[in-house]
């Protein structure tokens, strides 16, 4: 699912190479484009700056842009192979913009975006290849580039993107001179030397970093379920690594505008929200990052999160193809397709329940006996230490019941309360009344819930 913030609407695309239009303030269904590309499923796709113009990849090897207000077909990106599109980056540089593209064809392919143009076809910038191959050319991708499948890509400021593969490998490229500026390797876990998956499915960059040559401002994911943090000005070696998952892997990420929380999904659906306001900003933190919460989201890999940060809520996809809106406190609003809210009215929402699918899933049934068995399961200290840090927040934006453990989002039905008791038992599950969930401003804006001045923020995730 990717937001569309012009029109205020929801993308979804599937591998029936349908796109389905969607109206996030009540959940309905407004239009649909099918047959985008003959023989080939959508595999991504991104919005231009505008947000009027919606670019696809496929797994036939074809890239479109679309006028996304009616669904004309503007042009067609001719990267010359019908390899598969992994992903897709629209890049704002020195006033001029470009669209970036990689597969499995291994290469890195840029088309300069010209919107004047009347060609309906396009092929790669001769220029750029031109100038590029007479250094350490992109065209020569056999020496210089990756040897195998690249899965994701990221453009980070002020003139890099990152690429990184199948087997590991990342590299961050120069596009003002098509130069490798630096390259690094995720290694397998010393304790785990079975692991043999080395894919690194998601990058990420934090741009607010970028001025500051001393800090990691490249985020990739590794195997084991770990998050690397890199410097691309020092070294080979990651500044720092954290456990984010214990035995999955993570597929996606997201972040906020000024690099305040990291947003990881994995490999059997769950979110975990991190706390990175300071983390390996100017030294190597041996210790995880502060967990602020963390949920089962889908019953299957998530392959995109979009954080609408105007709203505080999160768009979830995943391979069990449903489309999920939530909130940051991992209160469900609803999926697609399947139900239909008032963003305004919270008696509207799925939650303090979760989708039926999630609740009666075997791996979310397995989670929560395992926390009746040990409430000290993995965050839960972490989690706790955001209800002390927060107590700051005005009377208004509180819990009713700010002693209440951690709980990861898990709203079972038929669960019964088992409030906190004088003599200090815990609460596994709490279910709230619509009275309870009126008291929650949930309409506060991303500025409210983020506070600078001591980076123990969320109000949405307390």
């Amino acid at each position: 699912g990717l937001y569309n913030s012009f029109f205020n609407c929801v993308v979804t695309a599937c591998e029936g190479s349908i796109l389905k239009l969607w109206d996030l303030t009540t959940g309905k269904f407004i239009f649909e484009y099918s047959g985008l590309h003959c023989g080939g499923g959508i595999s991504c796709m991104v919005f231009d700056k505008s947000g009027r113009r919606l670019i696809t990849g496929s797994n036939n090897g074809e890239i479109k842009i679309w006028n996304f207000n009616n669904g004309q077909l503007l042009k067609h990106l001719d990267k010359g192979n019908c390899k598969e599109v992994t992903d897709l980056a629209f890049v704002n540089l020195n006033n001029n913009q470009y669209i970036v593209s990689v597969g499995w064809d291994k290469e890195l392919h840029i088309f300069p975006d010209n919107s004047d143009s009347f060609q309906t076809r396009q092929t790669e910038s001769f220029e750029w290849k031109r100038d590029s191959s007479r250094h350490s050319p992109l065209l020569d991708r056999k020496n210089t580039g990756h040897s195998d499948d690249i899965l994701a890509l990221a453009f980070g400021l002020p003139n890099f993107v990152a690429t990184s593969s199948f087997d590991g490998e990342i590299i961050v490229w120069s596009m003002l001179s098509g130069h490798i500026f630096s390259r690094f390797a995720v290694t397998p876990d010393e304790l785990d030397i079975s692991c043999c998956n080395m894919a690194v499915s998601a990058i990420l960059f934090l741009d607010s970093r970028s001025e500051i040559r001393n800090s990691s401002s490249l985020v990739s994911s590794g195997p084991s379920g770990k998050l690397y943090f890199w410097n691309i000005y020092t070294g080979d070696d990651p500044v720092t690594i954290f456990q984010a998952t214990k035995n999955r892997c993570i597929t996606c990420l997201d972040t906020d505008d000024r690099n305040m929380i990291l947003i990881a999904g994995d490999s059997t659906g769950n979110i975990s929200i991190w706390d990175i306001h300071e983390f390996a900003l100017c030294r190597m933190d041996t210790t995880n990052a502060r967990m602020l919460r963390t949920w089962r989201a889908h019953t299957d890999k998530l392959t995109k999160i979009d954080l609408i940060e105007s709203q505080a809520f999160l768009i979830t996809s995943s391979t069990d193809c449903n489309v999920r809106l939530w909130t940051l406190k991992s209160h469900c609003i609803g999926t697609f397709g399947v139900d239909n809210w008032n963003i305004k009215d919270l008696s509207t929402y799925i939650f303090p329940y979760g989708p039926t699918d999630i609740c009666f899933d075997s791996l979310t049934i397995s989670e929560a006996d395992a926390k009746n068995t040990n409430s000290h399961n993995f965050g839960d200290e972490t989690a706790n230490m955001i209800y002390e840090d927060i107590t700051h927040v005005d009377k208004k934006h509180q819990s009713k019941y700010p002693s209440t453990k951690f709980q990861g989002g898990k709203w079972l039905k038929n669960e019964k309360d088992s409030l906190s008791k004088d003599d200090g038992t815990d609460r596994t599950y709490q279910i709230l009344s619509i009275d309870d969930l009126e008291s929650l401003d949930i309409n506060q804006s991303f500025d409210n819930i983020i506070s600078q001045s001591s980076g123990l923020f969320l109000t949405q995730l307390k």
